[in-house]
């Protein structure tokens, strides 16, 4: 639905500006009160948009301290579940390296391209 509104308001504004200024004469010459009525609806929908986007950043936010949290518990409790000290310390390098492995395929990266640091690891 944002994303046909957005078309929606870019068709037109480009349809106002490079229309051979057919619209801007007539909006210029009409009330003031349509002129206003769009400028509220641009606002309007401007800030739907943003706040849209916010959710979005918002819940990733929380999947990913979800994610960490839930890694740093694994690695935590594999110090009472293994026993063996070279498992364990491979599990939780495991553990890890996965949620670098996460944040370089959100970024649409590699573990291995030189931007990130899984080389490191």
């Amino acid at each position: 639905v944002t994303v046909a509104l957005s078309a929606a308001i870019t068709a037109l504004i480009t349809c106002v500006v490079e229309s051979d200024s057919i619209w801007l004469k007539y909006l210029s010459s009409s009330k003031p009160a349509i002129a206003a009525t769009l400028g509220a609806f641009l606002a309007l929908s401007l800030a739907f948009r943003t706040n849209v986007c916010y959710q979005r950043w918002w819940e990733g936010r929380c999947l990913w301290g979800k994610l960490i949290y839930a890694s740093i518990h694994c690695a935590q409790q594999s110090q009472s579940w293994i026993k063996n000290r070279e498992k364990r310390e491979r599990f939780q390098n495991a553990v890890i390296t996965f949620a670098w492995a996460c944040k370089a395929q959100l970024r649409g990266r590699g573990l291995h391209d030189e931007l990130e640091e899984g080389k490191k690891l």
